[in-house]
């Protein structure tokens, strides 16, 4: 992009550059010392409530641009490239409101979205396994089930189904077991009257439901367990209670770096305030 000088009717330094390829519209506050004639060729007002003087240039029709100051006499346009975003198909839509559709429903849409996007693996939530059956037949040898450690609800016993287990690795999926990166030991301390940070955590996700929650939670336990690899994009499937209500994409990393981890995409979720309930 060429940068030409305003013309400077008085000879001295220029307050402002435009594009001779493009017009452009930018707005930003001018530091005082802008030469007067810049107001007096148009390109300088002054907003009367505050004093504030906005320099103008042209008419935006391509790119974000915005002013900067440099040497407190003249203002710059700077054009932002708009970003591409290499094999990924951009689409416009709207967040699924799973409120009044089942889990067999949530599944075949979230297939839909991890056929149209850059998914690298997929992960399903599930306490039975009735789930993550569902999702195997779906998902196949891009699915890694999540469900309860050994001993979460009783003692040595451990709550997935075995047929429900036999289906999903026959679809070519794999089940982990294990604790919750949320809520194991911050539950102990829990019941001697404590808080832990892992259950601050665990709440504040609780806000945007139990489902978020679980589904940010699972691909940090998955990439733990070796199943996902970190920075991988990771379709999250989850949901309060029983089936599945709620579906993330989740760049995933390990627990002990879970501030890498990113919700980049919500693809589905309840939207009604009873349907966002603490589990």
């Amino acid at each position: 992009m060429r940068l030409t000088p305003v013309s400077d009717p008085t000879g001295r330094e220029p307050p402002c550059f435009a594009s001779n390829d493009h017009r452009y519209h930018a707005t930003h506050i001018c530091d005082p010392l802008i030469p007067p004639y810049a107001a007096a060729s148009g390109a300088l007002s002054t907003t009367p409530q505050t004093g504030d003087r906005t320099c103008r240039i042209g008419t935006h029709t391509k790119s974000n641009v915005q002013l900067i100051h440099a040497k407190q006499t003249f203002c710059r346009a700077v054009a932002d490239e708009p970003k591409s975003t290499p094999n990924r198909r951009e689409t416009v839509r709207t967040m699924i409101r799973t409120d009044e559709i089942d889990t067999e429903e949530l599944l075949d849409r979230a297939k839909t979205y991890a056929e149209d996007q850059d998914v690298d693996a997929v992960c399903v939530a599930s306490t039975s396994g009735e789930t993550g059956a569902k999702a195997a037949e779906r998902f196949g040898e891009d699915l890694v089930v999540v469900g309860h450690s050994y001993g979460f609800d009783e003692e040595n016993e451990q709550e997935l189904d075995a047929d429900h287990v036999e289906a999903i690795e026959a679809a070519g999926g794999d089940v982990f077991v294990g604790p919750m990166a949320f809520s194991n030991v911050g539950s102990a301390i829990a019941e001697r009257g404590g808080y832990s940070t892992h259950e601050v955590i665990a709440d504040v996700l609780r806000l945007f439901g139990q489902g978020t929650k679980v589904a940010v939670e699972s691909p940090l336990m998955a990439c733990d367990a070796g199943l996902v690899d970190s920075g991988a994009r990771v379709l999250s499937i989850a949901g309060t209670g029983s089936g599945a209500d709620t579906a993330l994409l989740v760049r995933a990393a390990n627990t002990r770096d879970f501030f890498d981890a990113r919700v980049l995409d919500v693809v589905g979720k309840p939207a009604e305030a009873e349907n966002l309930v603490y589990w």
